[in-house]
This record gives structure tokens, C-alpha cells and sequence, in this order.
């Protein structure tokens, strides 16, 4: 089974992402997978790849699936999920809304 009695997913896993960046202003920062919004799934800080966010590049990320990165586990319904957000940090001031 991939999630354990605890309703966490099996240790030492990890999510992979392939990230596009389209502008530099708009870096993937945060991604939230959950039930509810914040509850019941799983949040992860996105931390810039070792070379730096780079526009127009696809970036390889692997983050480790963390004890803290849990919330409401053991009532999350891993096999009902539907809810998506990724967020993005720091955009220039001066970058009109919505030009991602």
C-alpha cells in the first residue's frame, strides 16, 4: 500500500516535478495538494534549483515528502483527492497581474 496506517505515504518518498519558468518574476514557490484548502494533504516549500530559477528552462526538482510537510493525515482521503495550488513568491513589483 502506498499510504501507511498513519495516513502518510510510504517513507522515504518524494515528489518529483518538471517546472517550466516563463518569467523570472513568477518562480514556483509553494505547492499545496489537500482536501481542503491547507487541511487534510500536503504543502511543500519549493526551494529554487542549485543553479537558480533560469527563464525559459525546464527544471528536474525532487523534494522529500517531510513529517512537517502533513496536514491532518490520518484524515485526508488520499483516494478522493481534487485539489491543487501552486503558488509562486516574490514577483517584481512593477509585473502586471496575471502575465505568468
Amino acid at each position: 500500500a502506498l499510504i501507511g496506517w498513519d495516513g502518510k505515504i510510504v517513507p522515504n518518498a518524494s515528489l518529483e516535478l518538471e517546472v517550466y519558468v516563463s518569467n523570472a518574476s513568477h518562480a514556483l514557490s509553494l505547492f499545496e495538494y489537500t482536501k481542503e484548502n491547507n487541511m487534510k494533504g500536503m504543502q511543500f516549500t519549493i526551494p529554487p534549483p542549485p543553479d537558480g530559477w533560469r527563464v525559459h528552462v525546464w527544471h528536474s526538482l525532487t523534494v522529500p515528502i517531510l513529517d512537517s510537510t502533513y496536514s491532518f493525515p490520518m484524515s485526508t482521503p488520499w483516494d478522493s483527492m481534487d485539489r491543487l495550488e501552486i503558488y509562486y513568491a516574490n514577483p517584481h513589483p512593477l509585473q502586471p497581474r496575471g502575465d505568468y
